[in-house]
């Protein structure tokens, strides 16, 4: 409650205590929740006049003060009764009503924020109803300067006083003097209100400004609180430290001066679109200039710092020093720059994936290789691991992961078309600058062709052991089908041989094609158009037929051939050794309507090549096989004496019909010398005759001999 005091001449108001003038220093030096303040004013003319001087006021104090305006009496006690004010200029007029009697409600309505009452001429009646309405002072508009308003807002918010009692309690303004006819002072009235809890609130508010203002000046973050024009009121060491100035030299330049001309306009920006509220808070890199002239890299955030109404106040600019980030950030664009030219334009298939085995990066290669594009796979598991290789795939990625490298590591990936390809895969971990590892960067060389190389030339071998050996001709046949059908993808082998009466073809060897139609072609008589195998024989030389659904040579058995996915075929004639005859012949079957490219057309030949050499040894094995079996019956059964004999004179064979002659067994005379059973006298002239034929001087001697019978006796033969 507010009380009206008549206090005696020598009674002086109250001196600011230490606490208000360390307040009213903190005024004078810049940094300060700015003065809330409420002007309660129905003429617009005299709320300009009024604001104006309160902007002189801010700025010839160094501390701002927030000025909000409503014209109405009604509105003016709704916005004092929020109590978000530190003072009030009331009017005295009001739209028909009185500032007094506003004042007299706000009171009687709990209201103890300090007012201030304006007149458009002052009286000692006016001053004294101010008072009694518990105005802290009255100020007449004829004569009111920005100096008396700043005085009058410094003593309405500050000026304090302690009771009788020992409270705090502080006056709402000045004293108003009353003095007679010869300016004798008689008395002073002033108007009093118990200020115990506001003062404990300022009290703690102070202590909320010191620990602001600690943590503002020891800000390892370059801050900078100016008005929202622009002008710094404050500034911390770490902010002059950043452009090199000094407090006082960094004050008087202008923000533009300290930032790159790159970057006015966008700074400028961004304060527009802080102001408009568009926003509530802007972070942006941005070059600015030390006082050196170098440029350096700032990451600047501006935010609004409100006052008690919510309405704009003070910019806070907070600036990081990342000049060294950048720097790096610079230096790892040159590097990665490098590294995505290496990377894009390597004949190698590389990507790289993440700790989890997501895709990152995926280069031209990569796409070439297994055919998914980087738009597919980028974010994604890597997608070309087929199925049964997940684990070995893991095992890789984490030795990746704890920093392995690995090197020609061969296994099978899968390619967006469903095929599985050989390669050679190489792996190293992605490690930050830290040494923090980050992913791993598989690296991947197509070893298909040199796979298959291998595995043809390994079966090759395998048939070419069994042609020059001793083989099977069946399971040679069938071996050249296998070693055909895995050089040629989708492929079915065959291969017919023609029958004794060279008019039928006959299955002679297959690895895959169906029983079925094997069984329907078996025996087919050849012909100019039948089918790839019957041309190729009727004509001996090769029937290539790329689409068998609409070839001429496949009329008659187009039909069974597409009943079984068969849509391509080509024959190859196999010949005599001799190129006398056809043999029969060599073909392949494909799953698709297609013509062998050149390499699959040599690995045909070549394969109908081993196969001619395979028959024609078989052939020629059963044919000395057939002579030698006429030629040891004519021995055995001889009715002669005839025996085989080394060149040193040992028996190596002999025939029933000799080793009768002599009395011996057979196997009694094999291994024996014939000087043994040669009579002496005869020894001379059947080396002398045996050495003739050796020399080639005849092919046959005729001469008469003597053995000697085991019994002792003489056997003459011629």
């Amino acid at each position: 409650m507010a009380i009206l005091a008549s206090v005696d001449v020598n009674i002086i108001g109250a001196c600011p205590r230490d606490d208000q003038m360390s307040r009213a220093s903190e005024c004078e030096h810049g940094l300060s929740i700015p003065i809330r303040a409420l002007l309660v004013e129905d003429d617009e003319d005299e709320y300009v006049i009024t604001r104006d001087l309160v902007a002189q006021v801010s700025e010839t104090a160094g501390r701002g003060i927030a000025l909000d305006w409503v014209s109405t009496y009604d509105e003016g006690l709704s916005r004092v009764l929020e109590h978000q004010f530190d003072v009030l200029l009331i009017d005295h007029c009001l739209d028909g009503r009185s500032g007094i009697e506003l004042l007299h409600e706000a009171r009687a309505r709990g209201c103890t924020v300090p007012a201030i009452l304006l007149a458009g001429c002052g009286s000692r009646d006016a001053g004294l109803e101010a008072h009694g309405a518990g105005a802290a002072t009255f100020l007449p508009g004829d004569s009111t300067t920005a100096e008396l308003l700043e005085r009058a807002i410094r003593s309405a918010v500050e000026h304090v006083q302690w009771s009788d009692e020992g409270r705090p309690a502080s006056t709402l303004g000045p004293d108003t003097s009353y003095r007679d006819e010869n300016d004798v002072l008689h008395h002073w009235q002033g108007v009093t209100l118990d200020m115990t809890t506001r003062r404990s609130a300022r009290h703690a508010l102070r202590e909320s400004e010191e620990r602001f203002r600690s943590a503002f000046d020891d800000a390892a973050l370059a801050l900078a609180i100016s008005t929202l024009d622009g002008r710094r009121i404050r500034v911390n060491q770490s902010y002059c430290d950043l452009f090199g100035y000094s407090p006082d030299e960094i004050m008087d330049i202008p923000m533009g001066d300290l930032v790159h001309p790159d970057d006015v306009g966008r700074s400028r920006d961004d304060g527009e679109a802080l102001l408009s509220g568009r926003v509530s808070r802007m972070q942006s890199e941005r070059q600015l200039r030390h006082k050196d002239g170098r440029i350096i890299w700032g990451l600047a955030s501006l935010s609004i710092m409100r006052d008690a109404s919510g309405e704009p106040a003070f910019l806070l600019t907070q600036i990081q020093d990342i000049t060294e980030r950048k720097s790096a950030e610079d230096r790892l664009r040159a590097v990665t720059g490098t590294l995505q030219a290496v990377f894009g334009a390597s004949p190698l298939a590389m990507l790289a994936t993440d700790l989890e085995g997501r895709v990152m990066l995926w280069n031209a290669m990569a796409e070439a290789l297994f055919g998914w594009s980087s738009e597919e796979v980028i974010g994604r598991p890597v997608p070309i691991i087929p199925d049964g290789r997940t684990d070995e795939a893991r095992q890789q990625r984490e030795l990746a992961n704890v920093g392995r490298v690995s090197y020609g590591f061969e296994t099978v990936r899968r390619c967006k078309d469903g095929r599985l390809i050989d390669v050679s895969l190489s792996s190293a971990p992605i490690q930050q600058d830290n040494g923090r590892i980050t992913g791993s960067m598989p690296v991947y060389v197509d070893v298909t062709d040199r796979k298959r190389a291998e595995a043809t030339r390994t079966r090759r071998d395998r048939v070419l052991g069994m042609v020059s050996g001793s083989g099977d001709l069946s399971a040679i046949l069938h071996a050249l089908c296998e070693m055909i059908e895995a050089e040629i993808r989708d492929s079915r082998a065959a291969i017919l041989l023609l029958d004794d009466d060279r008019v039928r073809l006959r299955h002679a060897a297959s690895m895959s094609l169906p029983r079925p139609y094997i069984d329907a072609i078996d025996g087919v008589e050849v012909g100019p158009t039948v089918g790839s195998c019957g041309s190729a024989v009727w004509h001996g030389e090769p029937a290539i037929v790329g689409d068998i659904a609409n070839d001429p040579l496949w009329v008659d058995f187009r039909d069974l051939a597409l009943a079984h996915d068969l849509r391509a075929c080509w024959s190859i004639p196999i010949f005599s050794e001799d190129n006398q005859r056809v043999l029969g012949s060599f073909a392949v079957y494909s799953t698709r309507v297609r013509f062998p490219t050149e390499v699959e057309m040599e690995a045909l030949l070549g394969a109908a090549h081993l196969a001619r050499v395979a028959i024609g040894r078989k052939r020629a094995e059963d044919h000395l096989r057939e002579s030698e079996e006429r030629f040891r019956g004519a021995f055995e059964d001889a009715a002669t004496g005839l025996a085989f004999v080394t060149f040193d004179g040992t028996y190596l064979h002999v025939n029933r019909t000799l080793a009768d002659m002599l009395g011996y067994s057979v196997k009694g005379l094999v291994g024996s010398n014939y000087r043994d059973v040669t009579h002496p006298d005869d020894i001379e002239i059947s080396e002398s005759t045996g050495n003739e034929v050796l020399a080639g001087v005849s092919r046959t001697v005729e001469f008469e001999k003597r053995y000697i019978h085991r019994n002792g006796h003489i056997v003459w033969v011629q």
